[in-house]
């Protein structure tokens, strides 16, 4: 007779999934995270576990009739849960660390992303985010820079978060660049800084006066000088910043976004 368990995967983890519920069939003894990343799910996403209606470890095994719950990051309610098992004696060691390890990543503000996120991650430089990207790094340099760098790897390839090394790392579903952004606002809690990072190097930017202005390396048009008041520059490449039309359309875009999120 075949062995089987009940898969129920919930929130964005539905469309990562391409399910909400499943029958899956099995042999021997699979952990549950091998049946969750085989039905498409990175180790990444997965927050919290249940089997049979008990919190346990992702790499707890797997019994014939075993029904599985999987959720994805949540806010306000998984803070509660968090310190209420960190705090339980009843809870083991290994949940307990797994838990704490979760914890942390509603801490870190710092992402790397990869190739196919260009357009992303200007969005989020212009918001103020701290995003490293190149479009030469292959995986391993991405997945090196997020564990030396405890930075949350976005990506659009499940493979590589999957990777037994990646601990922070964030599946990006849609495929428009507007929609990549509503996915992240409304996923990370973030207070954003608009307009203080340079789009190109990701380096904070630096106010500069007029007066600077007429000995800066890159010339700025005289009529652009006289037109704006308020300059800033990034170190790194000497871009200068004013607020002027790209500035406004970038903002009435940003209100926009943040209207379409929750």
């Amino acid at each position: 007779m075949k062995k089987f368990c009940y898969i129920r995967f919930y929130d964005r983890l539905k469309s990562i999934s391409n399910k909400e519920r499943c029958i899956f069939y099995f042999n021997g003894k699979p952990a549950i995270i091998d049946i969750v990343e085989s039905l498409g799910v990175p180790h990444t996403e997965v927050y919290l576990i249940l089997k049979n209606q008990t919190i346990v470890s992702i790499y707890d095994w797997v019994y014939p009739g075993d029904f599985i719950s999987v959720f994805p990051r949540m806010h306000t309610f998984f803070f509660d849960l968090y310190k209420q098992v960190l705090l339980d004696p009843a809870y083991p060691k290994k949940i307990k660390k797994e838990f704490w390890n979760r914890y942390q990543n509603y801490r870190i503000r710092q992402f790397v992303a990869d190739v196919h996120l260009g357009k992303l991650v200007k969005y989020l430089r212009f918001l103020g985010v701290d995003v490293l990207y190149n479009s030469s790094w292959d995986d391993d340099e991405l997945i090196e820079i997020s564990v030396s760098n405890k930075r949350i790897l976005l990506t659009q390839d499940k493979g590589i978060l999957k990777n037994k090394r990646v601990q922070h790392g964030f599946y990006i579903i849609h495929r428009d660049p507007e929609k990549q952004l509503e996915e992240f606002l409304n996923y990370f809690q973030i207070d954003f800084k608009p307009f203080t990072r340079c789009s190109l190097c990701n380096d904070l930017l630096i106010p500069i006066t007029k007066q600077d202005l007429d000995n800066f390396p890159i010339e700025i048009p005289e009529s652009i000088k006289q037109s704006y008041s308020e300059f800033c520059y990034c170190k790194s490449c000497y871009k200068v910043y004013w607020e002027g039309s790209h500035y406004e359309r970038l903002s009435n875009f940003f209100n926009k976004i943040f209207g379409n999120t929750t």
